[in-house]
Order: structure tokens, then C-alpha cells, then sequence
């Protein structure tokens, strides 16, 4: 990676001083910039320019160890309890879905037996009724027999 030069910088009064909020980079810019969007040229985070300077970077910026900031190792342990806390809890909740899932496509499967049956029998009484109203028809047909 190549190492970006040292340049010297000459802060005007009406220049804005900020912070990246990603981590912790100082910036200056001219005061016409305020509301822009620019990437911070540490860690290319987008970073909107505020419209008055700022002091410290802002709470909760990623300032390495030994830099302006301090350490947030404590921070990002908490961030990381939390975490794994979420992921024991959305991993119980995959396995009731999952278990929930396998239970639809049983009764799914059972269903789909039953309506299968149900046609079977559907067909069998459309044959029958096929059968009746031929033997009607004929019937009809038929001439009654004088008694005469």
C-alpha cells in the first residue's frame, strides 16, 4: 500500500476541523464545504462536513489505541457480548422454524394424500352417475307395454 506523503497544511480561521466518525482521522476543510460529502482520506469512510469545527472526535469513533480517543477495546467487548447474544437467539429461533417448517410439509404431504384419495373417489362416483343416467336414457327409451 502506498504511504500518502506528509503535506503541511495551513488551517485558515473560517476553515472547518473535524473528525472522521469512523476512525478518528482529523480533517480540515474550507468553510464552503459545509453539508458536502467527502471520504476520509484514512479509511475512505463517507463523512459529512459539519458546519462548525469540532474539539475531540466524536463518541464512539474508531480511534486506534495510543491515538486521541483511547482504547475501546471495553466497548467492542460489549458490542461483541451482544452480538453473540443475538446470534444464540436468532439460532434458537432458526431451529423452532425449521422444526415448525418440517411439521407443515408433513401435514403438507398428508393433505395432498387425502385429495388424492378424495379425486379417487370423486372419479369413481362421476362413473356411477355416468352409468345411472345411461340406464335412465335407455329407460326413457323404452315404450311402456299395453295391458290391454
Amino acid at each position: 500500500m502506498a504511504e500518502l506523503a506528509s503535506q503541511t497544511v495551513i488551517v485558515q480561521e473560517e476553515d472547518i476541523f473535524f473528525f472522521c466518525p469512523n476512525c478518528g482521522k482529523s480533517m480540515v476543510i474550507d468553510v464552503r464545504a459545509v453539508g458536502l460529502a467527502v471520504d476520509c482520506p484514512n479509511c475512505r469512510f463517507e463523512v459529512e462536513v459539519p458546519a462548525e469545527s469540532q474539539e475531540a472526535p466524536p463518541a464512539g469513533a474508531l480511534v486506534p489505541p495510543g491515538t486521541e480517543g483511547g482504547d475501546r477495546s471495553a466497548e467492542l467487548r460489549k458490542a461483541l457480548e451482544v452480538a453473540q447474544n443475538d446470534m444464540q437467539r436468532l439460532s434458537a429461533h432458526l431451529f423452532d422454524v425449521t422444526k415448525r417448517r418440517r411439521y407443515l410439509e408433513k401435514l403438507r404431504a398428508a393433505h395432498i394424500r387425502q385429495m388424492e384419495q378424495i379425486s379417487a373417489h370423486m372419479q369413481s362416483l362421476h362413473a356411477a352417475m355416468e352409468g345411472i343416467t345411461a340406464v335412465l336414457r335407455e329407460a326413457a327409451r323404452e315404450e311402456p307395454a299395453d295391458e290391454g
